[in-house]
């Protein structure tokens, strides 16, 4: 999903004349069943993403620093990426972002099973 805008092209060009090809007129209205497929693929990468952010940090999520800083600003992109198809009507920002994971992974900390951590 995240091809440059070029091979995004040529991949939906060579995806389209493929469909074409197995079932004619099998593309109409192609443009807007595209959006809606990666407006969903997007929402649904959110919750695989921070999941994976979240994890991935280990200990370092119990508090700030630079990792968390980065993780916020990562996730931050993710979740402006899918606004439009989970239908939010703002994104916390990076700062907002950090702080639940830092108090995500104290609260995971303190029960003893910080995911990522054996």
């Amino acid at each position: 999903m995240r091809y440059p805008a070029w091979q995004r092209r040529q991949v939906t060009e060579g995806w389209r004349r493929a469909v074409e090809a197995a079932r004619p007129g099998g593309t109409h209205g192609w443009r807007h069943d595209l959006d809606l497929i990666l407006g969903y693929k997007r929402a649904q990468s959110v919750f695989t993403d921070v999941v994976r952010e979240a994890v991935s940090l280990g200990r370092a999520a119990g508090s700030p620093g630079p990792r968390v800083a980065l993780a916020a600003v990562r996730l931050h992109g993710i979740l402006s990426a899918a606004v439009l198809p989970l239908g939010l009507d703002s994104v916390p920002g990076p700062a907002e972002i950090g702080t639940a994971l830092v108090r995500w992974g104290r609260a995971h900390t303190e029960e003893g099973h910080l995911p990522g951590t054996l």
